[in-house]
């Protein structure tokens, strides 16, 4: 057992000299012009430049291709009969428009050939469903 000598009273241990922070003695340190400063700033909005040469090219040459009044007939683009095409030919063309026509004139024909291509494809899912499920395979695992 301890002896009455070893034994800690209150009255021997002195208080700290720091007591622990609260939360209220931290932010006190903070002056007042330290919390003005972390307050977000709203920033002006601010047009990005074009990060490279060529960007800035592409976009002054369609601005001004854009303002022309003969825009229409010189960015006229026949459109095919993509519904009589294979997906293959649909992927084709759609590559075809997109190395050598302007982004903005080809809207039309990119959405046709998606949807015949849409069209087309889950017919060929269909199909190749029914071989799956005709050899005797289970639509599940298909």
């Amino acid at each position: 057992m301890l002896e009455d000598k070893d034994k800690v009273r209150p009255e021997d241990t002195q208080p700290d000299e720091h007591p622990p922070a609260t939360e209220t003695d931290s932010n006190a340190d903070i002056s007042e012009e330290e919390t003005i400063a972390e307050e977000p700033q709203e920033s002006p909005e601010v047009k990005q430049e074009p990060e490279t040469e060529t960007e800035a090219e592409i976009e002054q040459s369609n601005a001004e291709d854009a303002e022309d009044e003969g825009h229409q007939r010189r960015h006229h683009i026949p459109m095919l009969d993509y519904h009589s095409m294979s997906l293959e030919n649909l992927v084709g063309e759609l590559q075809r428009l997109i190395r050598n026509e302007k982004i903005q004139a080809i809207k039309r024909h990119v959405d046709a050939i998606k949807h015949e291509f849409d069209l087309k494809f889950q017919e060929f899912l269909e199909h190749k469903k029914e071989d799956f499920v005709g050899k005797g395979g289970n639509e599940a695992d298909f």
